[in-house]
């Protein structure tokens, strides 16, 4: 490697599964389920269901560099997944009189899913700006080959001639419905808290009150009101019955890279048939 050339920080696969400025590494996630922890504590506090600056005691704590990822992961073997480790250990860097509001009233599946729409919320913002690029540049070919010729393809075979402006119109279609979907789904992204069993039953008291409308605890109110930009998707049921958005997410976000292969494709499919037009047509491949 050059010596001017820095190493991808981001491991072996990074340059392919983690390109441009999403961050979903090992730390990313840490963070995103630390955040969540530190939402939970400070919902519990203003809920009157932990001591006064328990909030800003977890919070403090709540930092990745405060924790070894490896240590963690090999931990998750014991559970199936990093959140019940995490608690443990952040428990531990808290005061005692914090203790109280790690973790209280969540289960594993409540951190790991808001934190993966903690991630996707991040990450969305990183992937309009990238797709408004691609709109411009898309409608910048529209407009500059509106009359260049081109070969038409069906099934991989030569078919009726098309205007490479129509085709470069077919890409900034899709991406900008792209966009729309994201901007849809993203004020959707929701906090998930239902407890063991998709209630509050175990913060006790008011808040164990699971009939609609009734609890008071931070699932009814006050994680609603500290989401971490997350977006509370009216009342809080059971998780089981909480996956359309995070559905949504996945399909919008999936839908976003569908443009690029098809671009490709065109490029490849022409280098295919006509090995020669790519190097007549420079500019326009």
């Amino acid at each position: 490697m050059p010596d001017h050339e820095e190493p991808n920080a981001r491991g072996l696969f990074g340059g392919v599964f983690a390109r441009g400025g999403v961050d979903a590494d090992d730390t990313a996630w840490l963070q995103a389920m630390l955040d969540t922890e530190a939402g939970l504590a400070r919902a519990l506090e203003r809920a009157g269901l932990a001591p006064a600056g328990a909030g800003d005691a977890v919070t403090a704590a709540a930092r990745a560099a405060n924790f070894d990822p490896n240590e963690l992961g090999g931990l998750a073997a014991l559970t199936g997944n990093p959140a019940p480790g995490l608690a443990r250990a952040l428990a531990r860097q808290v005061p005692q009189t914090a203790v109280s509001a790690v973790h209280r009233g969540a289960t594993s599946q409540d951190i790991v899913d808001t934190a993966v729409m903690l991630l996707a919320k991040r990450a969305i913002g990183v992937m309009q700006a990238d797709l408004a690029r691609a709109s411009d540049v898309a409608a910048g070919l529209a407009a500059a080959h509106r009359a260049t010729i081109m070969i038409g393809r069906t099934l991989l075979q030569q078919a009726v001639p098309v205007t490479f402006g129509l085709v470069a119109a077919g890409w900034l279609t899709s991406v900008d419905e792209a966009r729309a979907g994201l901007d849809a789904v993203g004020p959707r992204l929701a906090v998930q808290f239902g407890g063991a069993a998709g209630t509050p039953a175990s913060l006790g008291g008011p808040a164990a009150d699971h009939r609609p409308g009734r609890g008071a605890g931070p699932g009814r109110g006050g994680a609603r009101q500290d989401r971490q930009g997350c977006h509370p998707a009216g009342p809080v049921r059971g998780r089981r019955g909480q996956r359309g958005h995070r559905c949504r997410s996945a399909r919008c976000r999936s839908a976003s890279a569908g443009g690029v292969p098809a671009a490709r494709r065109l490029f490849g499919d022409a280098a295919q048939a006509q090995p020669g037009c790519l190097d007549r047509h420079p500019r326009l491949y």
